[in-house]
């Protein structure tokens, strides 16, 4: 293109700029590509811009306004204007700062998020500016990629531009400037917490999957995460969240690490054979449902100095721990009972070693175990194995490819509750002998086995197990004979109680009509 600079007429004060354009770029005459590319760019420049006798930029920079001066009015209209939605938001941050950087930003939070539901991800909703001119709408180097629930605009000063205005000179700079904006975020969410429990966990349930990837995402910013993280407890009702906090802050003497277990639901947390010590020990479990929290505990590894700490794990730590005199005391006569009730040392080597030989390669070794209350065996191979065999399993379901071979060869520990009344049993099947009882006890055995592996969230495919079961299922109705082969006065005899419940379903029945 050629420039000319020449004197103009009917020009007060400043220039006039005439533009020539080639018949191929006409459409940059048009009315609303001009009003597009002003509103882009200038729209919240500090002087009117007209076209054709209209202001088009009528909307104020509030990021530059005084903070006390924003009325709630115009933040909801400005947020509404960010995200083209209608609804208000229900955080909001304005701030303005000259060290290390100089800053005037302005951001929001919406009380909800399109990408739960799987249409699409998250576009970076923050917009760069510099001296309220537009640099980048969609500035995914402002705010870390886990913050893209965030609309809001940031404004520097300090930020050197090339010619065309679309990128930054100095990526150092904008570094300062993401890390800078990335810690006020989060010490405002922070404080937003302190500041209303209730609203905050109402956030978090919206939006704690991106705080999630966060701390698997940003190391730099994790343990500022950490604080804002919230799960299901133990030592609450289902559906009320806490965080590591407050976790820390009920620890009794002695106890040292944070302590999770990962189940699709509370429900099975609670009947898990892993969480049966803690509970008859009165310790506090964290309970985790989303797949996604085990990539966490991993990322996030300890908080504030306590270890994050899978109850699956072998040496869980709990003899440290002190106990209340009543917790004391009920242990105490739990193991009396238990003493009195179990298997004894030979007989436990016994079973040990039978089940080793049974099991075969699936089993690194079997041993008996205190802390089972209920359950008759777990699976205590140690978080770490089970957790990347489930992870790994994850990730082959996604791409479509089976098991890799060393993660389906694993082998296990297997520890069996002495006490218990199917364990007392296997060993008397065992010892007959004969070739029923073992066929049984095997049987028996190997559904044990897989039962403990359900439980550890590491079964393949439970549908294998469903011929195992039906046959002990036969086997335990051996006893009771088929319904087609008793005799006729026994079926009489069976069907009268339900006669006589079809004449009074009948009577009853008729008393309403009346």
């Amino acid at each position: 293109y050629q420039r000319r600079v020449h004197g103009a007429d009917g020009v007060a004060s400043g220039c006039k700029i005439k533009i020539y354009l080639k018949d191929t770029e006409m459409s940059f005459a048009s009315t609303a590509t001009v009003e597009k590319i002003i509103k882009k760019y200038s729209n919240f420049v500090g002087f009117p811009v007209f076209l054709n006798d209209q202001r088009i930029n009528t909307i104020p920079a509030l990021w530059r306004k005084d903070i006390k001066a924003v009325s709630d009015t115009e933040h909801e209209d400005f947020f509404k204007f960010l995200s083209n939605g209608w609804e208000a938001p229900q955080y909001r941050l304005h701030y303005k700062v000259d060290a290390p950087i100089h800053i005037n930003a302005l951001f929001y939070i919406g009380s909800s998020h399109n990408e739960k539901f799987g249409i699409a991800r998250l576009e970076s909703s923050v917009s760069l500016y510099c001296k309220k001119v537009l640099i980048k709408s969609k500035a995914t180097d402002v705010l870390p990629e886990w913050m893209r629930f965030i609309h809001g605009v940031v404004d520097s000063e300090d930020l050197p531009l090339n010619i065309s205005r679309e990128n930054t000179q100095d990526s150092a700079q904008i570094r300062r400037l993401n890390g800078v904006c990335s810690k006020r975020i989060l010490k405002w969410l922070d404080d937003e917490a302190k500041k209303d429990p209730e609203k905050f966990d109402r956030f978090f349930r919206e939006f704690g999957t991106f705080l999630k990837e966060g701390v698997c995402s940003d190391p730099i910013n994790k343990a500022d995460i950490g604080k804002l993280l919230r799960f299901e407890s133990s030592k609450k009702e289902a559906g009320e969240l806490i965080s590591l906090d407050e976790y820390v802050e009920r620890m009794p003497e002695g106890q040292d690490r944070i302590y999770f277990l990962h189940t699709p639901s509370r429900e099975a947390a609670v009947a898990s054979p892993y969480f049966e010590q803690f509970q008859k020990k009165g310790v506090e479990v964290l309970f985790l449902h989303q797949t996604i929290d085990e990539y966490v505990m991993s990322h996030l590894e300890q908080y504030k100095k306590h270890k994050l700490y899978s109850v699956e794990n072998v040496d869980v730590g709990l003899d440290a721990i002190k106990q209340s005199e009543e917790a004391k005391e009920a242990e105490a006569d739990k193991m009396d009972d238990l003493l009195e009730k179990s298997l004894g040392h030979d007989e436990c080597d016994e079973l040990s070693t039978w089940l080793k030989q049974t099991l075969g390669e699936k089993l690194s070794t079997a041993k008996p175990t205190t802390r089972l209350t209920s359950s008759p065996a777990a699976i205590v191979s140690g978080h770490e194995q089970a957790s990347m065999i489930r992870m790994m399993k994850q990730m082959s379901m996604m791409q479509g490819k089976p098991m890799d071979g060393f993660m389906m060869g694993a082998k296990h520990t297997l520890e069996y509750n002495p006490q218990h009344v199917i364990i007392k049993k296997l060993l008397t099947l065992v010892r007959r002998g004969d070739n029923l009882s073992i066929t049984h006890a095997r049987r028996v055995a190997e559904q044990i086995f897989d039962n403990a592996l359900v439980a550890a969230g590491l079964i393949d495919d439970a549908r294998l197990m469903l011929p195992r079961i039906q046959l002990l299922m036969e086997q335990a109705l051996n006893d009771v004979p088929s319904a087609t082969d008793l005799p006729a006065t026994e079926k009489s005899a069976a069907a009268e109680p339900q006669a006589q419940e079809e004449v009074k379903a009948d009577a009853a029945d008729g008393e309403k009509k009346e």
